[in-house]
């Protein structure tokens, strides 16, 4: 079976996109962090390999743990990476584009 690279970096900014996490019921969607360590490949139910990514929350999480010590204690948690969604980085992934004023996007909509 050949794995793709995974999709996702340490310094990641990402969201949860499950309506929880398979592993920890307690973390939902609309949580954010930042992935704080990839420690590879795992097996799901024996037949889809998927990456599990460490993230670090921005708050700390129910049972939560270091991610092998890659973040504070108590913020960590595994997530496979079908999960969770990158948040888009203006600054770094967008470096050439002038980014509207709000007053700007009003008038682009109509709106006063």
């Amino acid at each position: 079976m050949i794995i793709p690279q995974c999709r996702f970096q340490v310094g990641d900014r990402v969201i949860v996109t499950a309506d929880s996490l398979i592993s920890n019921k307690n973390i939902c969607r609309g949580y954010t962090g930042t992935v704080c360590h990839i420690p590879g490949v795992f097996s799901d139910n024996g037949n889809v390999a998927t990456y599990l990514v460490g993230v670090n929350f921005d708050e700390p999480v129910h049972n939560g743990h270091a991610c092998d010590g890659s973040c504070r204690k108590g913020y960590g948690w595994y997530i496979r990476d079908y999960e969770i969604a990158r948040l888009v980085d203006i600054e770094r992934d967008y470096v050439n584009v002038e980014v509207a004023t709000d007053e700007e996007l009003f008038a682009f909509l109509g709106v006063k």
